[in-house]
């Protein structure tokens, strides 16, 4: 008969049972953590990737960016502006009129005034002007580039084709090299990509992401918003865009062979030469304690000799009283200031970041400059030697050399001579009885080398004196 089995071999196996179920659930977890990981790890790795790549993307753009830099900017004859220096093309003409006066009775001493003259049309006004300008640029919230970087060159730098009787002939003419933009690096004229180009999509809520498009359907990328303060449509001239360019590689994984698009890239050079500088002082600004008024004239003279910062504070912004209230002018924090981000400290106004940023594009703190000869390259000449001889007689003689070739004489020498430069020679074809054809000349009143050595030596006390124009008498 069968044997009944006891509590106790049940409890037994139920035991196992559970252990088993619990066995496989811990096997079963661990599997799921193990997928979950994998796959976590395998997007951290993919992310990675991308992220190097597009750091590897972003590396090229700037040696591209560098080389086109030194490419159509590295001749001491370019020069560069932004795109709204030059005048819309057409149809988009702006028609600038000058004013119109009316001269009037010379004999009457009207209403008009003294001699009757009155303007009866005062032309285009500056704000005219400037508010058409502006509108050709923010077109129905579709802007255009006015921000990109032109570099030109100067096509009529051959002194040998000067002619004294067509000087106007001689005049610079300037040739667009290229816009410092993406996309133009490969075209023969610098322009594939136009800053007049009109940029359709691009709104204040636009990233860097979103393909933005132009009036070809070429795309494009935002560089640049938020740090020139675009929080409203009237602001995204301020925006900068630039082209997108793919990056195309060959034998890619997966593909034919066949030339595929594995990234992109888009820069764009903004010029800082053209932005004022906001850190710079005046040091002869404040008087120390106890000058004396010799002291005083000499200090006012050299702050008349040359500018010694730009007005910051006069800059108008998107407050109602601009940068006037708020501007540290000739603070010393403004010595400390090594980047644009910093000058927001320098007022604890809530709004002076904003206006800050409304400025983006005229404020800089490294703004520099070179002294080159942008008509027929080199360095200009450094004057500095000769015009800090301590008297006349070592200035003419320091003149009077082959580096100079002023020919000074011992009464005044014009600065603007035929034996200096040949743009001071006088035109052969001029009529008699014009002032080119009077005696001594019209060019005998122009500024002398005495009066610049005179103006350059006004730091000292006394001043060595002034030289009038076609006189050797100091006053």
């Amino acid at each position: 008969m069968p044997t009944p089995c006891s509590n106790h071999a049940l409890g037994k196996r139920g035991f196992a049972l559970l252990i088993t179920i619990m066995l496989v659930a811990f096997l079963v977890l661990i599997l799921v953590g193990l997928a979950t990981l994998t796959r976590v790890e395998t997007q951290v790795a993919t992310n990675s990737q991308q992220q190097a790549q597009a750091r590897q993307n972003a590396l090229m753009a700037l040696n591209i960016a560098i080389g086109q830099l030194q490419k159509y900017t590295g001749p001491d004859q370019r020069v560069t502006a932004s795109a709204d220096i030059v005048p819309p093309p057409a149809p988009d003409t702006i028609t600038i009129t000058g004013p119109n006066y009316d001269i009037g009775d010379h004999t009457s001493n009207g209403a008009d005034g003294l001699n009757g003259g009155h303007f009866s049309d005062p032309g285009t006004t500056g704000n005219q002007a400037l508010t058409a300008y502006n509108a050709y640029w923010q077109t129905s919230g579709q802007p255009r580039n006015r921000h990109w970087t032109g570099s030109w060159k100067n096509t009529n730098n051959d002194l040998s084709t000067y002619q004294r009787n067509n000087p106007a002939a001689f005049n610079p003419t300037p040739l667009l090299q290229s816009w410092l933009v993406s996309g133009n690096e490969n075209s023969t004229t610098g322009d594939t990509f136009k800053p007049t180009d009109v940029v359709t999509g691009l709104t204040i809520n636009s990233t860097p992401l979103d393909d933005i498009k132009d009036s070809a359907n070429r795309s494009y990328r935002l560089l640049l918003k938020a740090s020139a303060g675009v929080t409203t449509a009237a602001d995204l001239n301020r925006a900068v865009t630039a082209p997108q360019v793919p990056i195309y590689a060959t034998s890619v994984p997966g593909t034919d062979g066949s030339s595929t698009p594995v990234g992109h890239y888009a820069w764009w050079v903004g010029d800082e030469g053209i932005k004022a500088r906001a850190n710079l002082v005046d040091p002869y600004a404040k008087a120390p304690s106890g000058e004396s008024a010799p002291d005083k004239a000499l200090r006012n003279s050299k702050r008349l000799q040359s500018a010694q910062r730009p007005a910051i504070e006069a800059m108008t912004t998107t407050g109602t009283d601009g940068l006037a209230t708020t501007f540290p002018v000739n603070e010393p924090e403004l010595l400390k200031v090594f980047s644009s981000e910093q000058l927001s400290y320098l007022d604890p106004s809530a709004t002076f970041p904003e206006e800050l940023k409304s400025r983006y594009h005229d404020l800089s703190v490294t703004s520099r400059g070179v002294l080159a000869d942008t008509k027929h390259g080199g360095l200009k000449r450094d004057l500095s030697y000769i015009l800090s001889r301590p008297s006349l007689a070592d200035f003419r003689s320091a003149l009077n050399t082959s580096d100079y070739n002023a020919a000074p004489n011992n009464t005044w020498n014009v600065a603007l001579s035929s034996a200096s430069t040949p743009y001071a020679t006088i035109p052969s074809n001029e009529a008699a009885g014009t002032a080119y054809d009077a005696s001594p000349g019209i060019l005998e009143f122009t500024s002398t080398w005495e009066q610049l050595w005179s103006f350059y030596n006004l730091k000292e006390a006394p001043p060595l004196g002034v030289f009038p124009a076609g006189s050797a008498t100091a006053s």
